[in-house]
């Protein structure tokens, strides 16, 4: 379908080239608090809207929601999402409907579940694929290793016994030299827990609609009550492609209209 050829040059358009269509506003960075963006495709009667903003702006934090009020902070954004008509305003003459529709919540706890549990489906399938390989290459080794030499064996174990004759302080210098690296790697440790503790979590929400629009000449221009169901969003970038050419610009709880033509 043309459709989502056209929402894929609007997806690369956003990191770059379309980042300029809305200039003359100022540029934001990946990943701030109260600004989200959508991308617009028209194409015929189809119309396609992918929305994407910090999980602060539509949950209320970012971090995974572990405890039942969380929980239900989440479960609450998802159903606000799952009604579009209500985020975005149509004009009456375009005679839009809502279709289709995606949704992803970042910090959702269950949806975190899933991607790990098909992580560790993958890690398994992964596993098993290459057990009978290295099974078989264990024996081998081992094979070869019980079929050393009497006399080799013997010159390695006098050998042995000859450096710790000659050497009376190795046993306790390489105790020594143990307690070193494990001291050393536990601050390495304590280190890295410590410098993640200081890092920010982020995490994001998506949403995509499809619609049909029986007069697409109708779509002139799109409201947004979206700012009014999030009071933690305030600004929304917005890059459209389709009949009107490529157009860009910025919508916020001041100014929730955009206009299409």
């Amino acid at each position: 379908m043309r459709i989502l050829g056209c929402l894929s040059v609007i997806l690369g358009l956003t990191g770059g080239a379309g980042a300029a269509l809305a200039e003359p506003h100022r540029q934001h960075a990946p990943h701030e608090h109260g600004h989200g963006t959508l991308n617009l495709a028209i194409d015929g009667k189809k119309m396609v809207l992918h929305l994407t903003a910090p999980s602060q702006d539509i949950v209320g934090f970012e971090h995974a929601a572990t405890t039942q009020s969380q929980r239900e902070a989440v479960h609450h954004a998802r159903a606000v999402l799952s009604s579009p008509a209500e985020l975005f305003t149509l004009p009456a003459a375009a005679e839009c409907v809502f279709q289709q529709q995606s949704i992803s919540i970042g910090n959702d706890p269950d949806a975190m579940s899933d991607e790990a549990a098909h992580h560790d489906d993958h890690d398994a399938d992964h596993h098993g694929d290459h057990k009978a390989d290295h099974e078989e290459d264990h024996d081998a080794d081992h094979h070869e290793a019980h079929h050393k030499t009497h006399d080799e064996e013997h010159h390695d174990a006098h050998h042995e016994d000859d450096d710790h004759a000659g050497h009376p302080g190795s046993e306790a210098g390489d105790h020594m030299h143990a307690e070193e690296e494990h001291h050393d790697s536990q601050e390495h440790h304590e280190a890295h827990d410590h410098h993640e503790g200081e890092g920010a979590v982020h995490s994001e929400v998506e949403a995509e609609y499809q619609l049909t629009c029986e007069t697409p000449d109708g779509l002139r221009e799109i409201g947004f009550p979206y700012f009014k169901r999030f009071p933690n969003a305030e600004e929304l970038t917005i890059t459209a492609i389709g009949p009107m050419g490529q157009i860009g610009g910025e919508v916020s709880k001041d100014n929730p209209l955009f206009k299409l033509r």
